[in-house]
């Protein structure tokens, strides 16, 4: 019925805007963000390009501010792309620890860039 889907609706909304503010600050800033920079293992980013949750604006300051780090923006998936595109998300990774284990370019671990 329309009621429950109103609601549904209103209920997703409640919930995007209560997981942002817990991760945005009210300056803007993005808590994680603030120490990112701390972290200088390389790490892998995977953001759902169609996340209703996380905006991909969170994903992307962190890859920026992390000096090891690689952000691939998954274009078909949302919230979980591990359930979503699973064998991307299997590739990637596969990729990224090919990229940063002991034998692999380790230079191409993290570039801080979107992939």
């Amino acid at each position: 019925s329309s009621g429950v889907a109103a609601v549904a609706s209103q209920s997703r909304h409640l919930i995007t805007q209560r997981i942002t503010s817990s991760l945005i600050r009210p300056d803007g800033q993005v808590w994680e963000a603030l120490c990112a920079p701390s972290f200088t293992v390389p790490t892998l980013l995977l953001h759902g390009a169609a996340d209703a949750l996380v905006p991909a604006a969170v994903s992307r300051t962190l890859a920026a501010r992390m000096p090891a780090a690689s952000l691939v923006e998954l274009p078909r998936s949302g919230h979980v792309p591990h359930e979503e595109e699973p064998a991307r998300v299997a590739a990637e990774i596969d990729a990224f620890l090919a990229r940063c284990l002991p034998g692999g370019e380790r230079a191409g671990c993290g570039s801080g860039a979107a992939a």
